[in-house]
């Protein structure tokens, strides 16, 4: 069981995480899906994100560039200072993200086996203190090699760039 604070709004977010080491090389591929058990103590919503990291045989996390090498103007991620960071251009690994409101979904509509199809066509708010199974679905395909990890972390805040805070329209 792991439990945080889901509303802190510090950077990084506050998050519930476990991490698996691979012990040879291993490739994950397809559509699974996390399911959670979470409860909402004070609110009738959240929106929960699952994030999958691959980290590296020192437990740092990796991460790759979604551009071509040669439109890229910095030789490889670690170049990239964090002003630059978009997740247009850095792909951080497969993340799945769900409205607790809108976790009802149809067995009979699946998108693949393992992966829910979500409706959306009923907002389920959610009873105070109750704990809800949510189905979040992570397309994924990753590969590792011996010693890597693999790290699950799981947010009720934006685990990624947050590259479009503050850049709306100014208001008057």
């Amino acid at each position: 069981m792991f439990s945080y604070h889901s509303e802190i709004g510090r950077s990084p977010v506050a998050q519930a995480a476990f991490n698996i080491r691979s012990d040879k090389r291993k490739r994950l591929m397809n559509l699974p899906k996390a399911v959670l058990y979470m409860p909402c103590d004070d609110l009738d919503d959240m929106v929960v994100y699952v994030l999958i990291r691959r980290l590296d045989k020192n437990g740092e996390a990796m991460s790759a560039i979604n551009i071509s090498r040669k439109n890229c103007p910095y030789p490889d991620t670690v170049s990239i200072p964090e002003t630059d960071y978009s997740n247009l251009m850095i792909y951080f690994g497969p993340i799945g993200i769900l409205r607790a409101s809108h976790r009802k979904t149809d067995p009979a509509r699946p998108i693949h086996p393992l992966y829910p199809f979500h409706t959306h066509d009923d907002v389920q708010k959610v009873t105070p203190s109750t704990i809800l199974e949510l189905e979040i679905g992570l397309p994924m395909d990753m590969e590792f090699v011996e010693g890597e990890s693999l790290s699950v972390k799981f947010s009720g805040e934006k685990p990624l760039v947050d590259e479009f805070k503050g850049k709306g329209p100014k208001k008057p």
